[in-house]
């Protein structure tokens, strides 16, 4: 799909959609009426066209994440080390076991999704 099949108030509503937090917003800041991106929501080729532009902005965000996670756990392990309030070493331990926990959370999801792909055929 391509942005082509849009039209140019489509395409502009599409990029304020991205920066928005509400319709409303959105609608502003193009210029159009809510009225006329409600309707343009109700399109499967602008909505078709909305989430894959919500995907690759998500996976920018992930790529950005990615990119600081050594830092931030240098800082966290510094902290928990090193800061001189008993709250923020701490609060940085439980941080540090909350990511643990939540990226063994993901290993069992990725386990559970290779039976399910042996046993389903998914």
């Amino acid at each position: 799909m391509s942005e082509n099949v849009l039209s140019r108030n489509q395409r502009r509503a599409l990029a304020a959609l991205l920066e928005s937090r509400t319709i409303t917003q959105a609608a502003e800041m193009c210029g159009l009426t809510t009225k006329t991106l409600s309707r343009y929501m109700e399109d499967p080729i602008f909505r078709a066209e909305l989430a894959r532009h919500e995907a690759e902005l998500i996976d920018e965000a992930g790529r950005i994440l990615i990119s600081g996670q050594k830092s931030a756990l240098s800082t966290l392990a510094h902290l928990m080390q090193h800061a001189e309030a008993e709250s923020t070493r701490r609060l940085a331990a439980g941080t540090w076991l909350d990511l643990c926990l939540r990226w063994r959370d993901l290993k069992i999801e990725e386990r559970i999704s290779a039976l399910e792909e042996v046993v389903y055929g998914k």
